[in-house]
């Protein structure tokens, strides 16, 4: 295998750690979309879009049996394709309904503070 050019995806690390019984992180070709599947559940599996610099990033959710198992998955630009113990889903990625949409980030926050200065300050520390 090749690994291809990396990319910085805000925030992914964050939401990963708060996955306890994560079992997979997968990603389109494209880097437009990131995927979370956890063991079990009816919502294990996340979907979310590159934010590009947005502060938040529009996800879904696709449902799933409570106790369906996810063995394995594969995300293309177009598709989420899942495969459970009892069978092979593909679920378009249109039809996966968003949760949030983010808005814009703001440019400068209240008190005339530059919102870029701030979260690069509090990257540093």
């Amino acid at each position: 295998p090749t690994a291809s050019a990396a990319q910085c995806i805000p925030g992914f690390a964050s939401v990963t750690a708060a996955r306890q019984n994560l079992r997979l992180c997968i990603c389109s070709p494209g880097c437009t979309f990131l995927g979370l599947c956890e063991t079990t559940g009816s919502h294990s599996v996340t979907i979310f879009r590159n934010p590009h610099g947005a502060a938040l990033a529009p996800m879904c959710s696709p449902a799933l049996d409570s106790d369906e198992s996810v063995l394995g998955a594969n995300l293309s630009e177009e598709a989420l394709h899942l495969v459970t113990a009892g069978r092979i889903l593909r679920i378009p990625l249109r039809e996966c309904t968003l949760a949030h949409v983010p808005k814009p980030m703001v440019e400068t926050l209240p008190g005339g503070i530059n919102a870029q200065a701030l979260l690069r300050m509090l990257d540093a520390s």
